[in-house]
């Protein structure tokens, strides 16, 4: 299974609160997303493809977390759990990869653990033997009608709105949602208990379709490959960056070491044999010219010699 960003845990709001409908009060977490409805809203939120093997293990408390099973199709979270999980979560921070929770299992059993990498939580899952409803049966295979996108943050505003308009009773607040062409803003309407009628206008904002769409398993696959990519290339540039950085420190710290060797009073004065210098060899058609040399009155001798004799 793959990991669990702190986002998944949103959809435990939408859980009922009736004990006797104890299918519709869990989440239900598969290998690719999270599940929930209270029989009035479904709600489905897919993993963001990190598989467990990215989440740092080396932690007291988590090395004796085994893998989850393969066979384990899913799990179920009460709201209370997924309450704490969310909490448990940071919303940011230095490691990204520590937003998320791992699924593993201890004594055979689904277990759900979180670490600030000083020490770890580890929450049990629930054992349910209702049968969760199939929200695959909600999916429509023939395109939308119309598609709009509204920002999130004014529609938690005007939900506010219409909670202080409503009595807010439960299935007594209803709201009528208007669309004309492409482009138009979204018309909403209401009305309260003492016959006072609300209209609101909501503007659209542009937005891509496949931003939205659900990936298939095979594009979660490529995802998670692509980052590990990507993990690996930081990896290598912070090691050279590392690397790079102890050499200037270390010539920081003796930064005539070098410079030293062809230069200066207490060292040396001319470069020593064999010490990067290539050495050259003589050059015969000016070697006799050189009155310095030392075997040149040898030489000189020599051919005196040979003169007398003949």
């Amino acid at each position: 299974m793959n990991l669990l960003h702190r986002a998944v845990f949103a959809v435990r709001h939408c859980l009922t609160n009736e004990e006797s409908r104890y299918a519709l009060n869990h989440i239900k977490i598969t290998a690719d997303e999270a599940q929930a409805t209270n029989g009035h809203i479904a709600l489905r939120v897919q993993t963001n493809g990190i598989e467990n093997d990215a989440f740092p293990s080396e932690v007291p408390g988590l090395t004796a977390i085994k893998p989850v099973d393969k066979d384990v199709e899913e799990i179920r979270l009460s709201k209370q759990t997924a309450d704490k999980l969310f909490k448990a979560l940071p919303k940011n921070g230095l490691l990204p990869v520590l937003q998320n929770a791992y699924i593993g299992q201890d004594d055979d059993k689904p277990v759900i653990a979180v670490t600030d990498l000083d020490s770890c939580q580890i929450f049990r899952t629930e054992e349910v033997t209702g049968k969760f409803p199939d929200l695959d049966a909600l999916k429509k295979s023939e395109e939308p009608k119309a598609r709009v996108c509204l920002d999130a943050y004014y529609l938690n505003e005007m939900c506010k709105v219409l909670r202080d308009f409503h009595s807010l009773k439960q299935g007594d607040c209803p709201v009528l949602f208007e669309l004309w062409e492409k482009g138009d803003c979204i018309v909403m309407s209401a009305r309260n208990d003492t016959g006072q009628k609300l209209k609101a206008y909501l503007m659209p904002m542009d937005f891509d379709e496949d931003e939205f769409r659900f990936r298939t398993p095979e594009e979660l696959e490529k995802e998670a490959e692509r980052r590990a990519k990507e993990q690996e290339e930081q990896d290598k540039a912070e090691a050279l960056r590392q690397h790079e950085q102890a050499e200037a420190e270390a010539q920081e710290e003796n930064p005539d070491a070098l410079s030293n060797i062809y230069k200066g009073d207490d060292v040396m004065t001319t470069p020593p044999e064999n010490v990067g210098l290539k050495e050259e060899a003589p050059d015969p058609a000016t070697d006799d010219e050189d009155p310095d040399r030392p075997d040149r009155g040898l030489a000189s001798s020599h051919l005196d010699d040979e003169a007398e004799d003949e």
